[in-house]
């Protein structure tokens, strides 16, 4: 039996970043894919909470094209995965723009 799948339209930006790597001294471009933000400050932000660690610093984002792309996951890798909520109010749809 083929299991169920959720699916979600979402945009994005994948980004070209230029990256310090401390433990080899080198500076190297790095791509990542980050969820949709409004700023460029947004942006600096989620991509150092995606690519920064103790060896490697981000210097700044060298390129970035916004996407609109079509994700799935399983329900048992949804249900692994997703935190539970308490129910929604009446009213609330839970979505943002």
């Amino acid at each position: 039996m083929k299991e169920k799948l959720f699916t979600r339209s979402m945009k994005t930006y994948d980004c070209v970043v230029k990256v310090y790597d401390t433990e080899a001294d080198t500076m190297k471009d790095v791509f990542c894919t980050i969820p949709y933000v409004k700023t460029d400050k947004d942006i600096m932000n989620l991509v150092k909470l995606t690519l920064e660690s103790e060896s490697v610093k981000v210097i700044m984002v060298k390129e970035k094209v916004l996407q609109e792309k079509l994700y799935a996951i399983t329900e048992s890798d949804f249900l692994s995965m997703a935190k539970e909520l308490p129910p929604r109010k009446k009213g609330e749809s839970g979505e943002e723009e």
